[in-house]
């Protein structure tokens, strides 16, 4: 016959707690760890967006009009060209008048997602930030047409996370205010294409 199971009391030792018990103490830390690290995130997050939303460019002007430096034409009297004067050499041109090819093969080469996201791509944000951080500076922007809109027109390129939280407030901001071909018409008009031209009509 085997021995009769020790009694705890009898030894002097402290009666062990039942698994369940310890795996519901365990569970119980966790919980409460995830909503102290929830709590901390939203504060983080708030936070965040108050201070660099304080000194944010209005996208009003935007919304108003959109008057960026284009070529000035002196013409003779006859209508012949005699000079061009620039600082930019851009023409504004309608968005109805940009051919559907040229909008398509924008769209398809910088933004795919155009009219189905709001103004952010999030996956592409998290890829560029993970890419970031092993580079261990801003090499990678995962910028959506909105944003670009942003950068290019409201703000600077400068590479920093503080730019990048602006341009993300702001471009939210600016799908609010705009409609999406206002906006690919902004992109399409101010857009630096190489050799001194900005804009898809130069």
């Amino acid at each position: 016959m085997g021995r009769p199971p020790r009694d705890p009391l009898a030894s002097g030792l402290p009666p062990e707690k039942p698994p369940t018990r310890r795996w519901a103490k365990v569970l119980r830390w966790c919980l409460f760890s995830g909503l102290v690290l929830g709590v901390v995130g939203v504060l983080a997050v708030v936070i965040t967006v108050w201070r660099f939303s304080r000194d944010l460019p209005s996208v009003a002007e935007l919304e108003s009009g959109y008057a960026p430096p284009q070529v000035t034409r002196i013409l003779a009297r006859d209508g012949t060209l005699l000079a061009n004067l620039f600082t930019e050499r851009r023409t504004v041109v309608p968005f109805e008048r940009v051919p559907s090819h040229v909008k398509h093969a924008f769209l398809a080469a910088e933004d795919a997602h155009f009219y189905q996201h709001e103004g952010l791509n999030y996956l592409g944000m998290v890829r560029a930030l993970w890419v970031n951080l092993r580079a261990g500076k801003v090499s990678q922007g995962g910028s959506t047409i909105t944003q670009q809109v942003v950068k290019n027109v409201l703000l600077d390129s400068e590479r920093s996370y503080r730019r990048k939280i602006r341009e993300t407030l702001l471009a939210h901001r600016l799908e609010e205010h705009l409609s999406k071909e206002q906006i690919l018409g902004l992109y399409l008009n101010h857009i630096y294409l190489g050799h001194g031209r900005w804009g898809v009509e130069e």
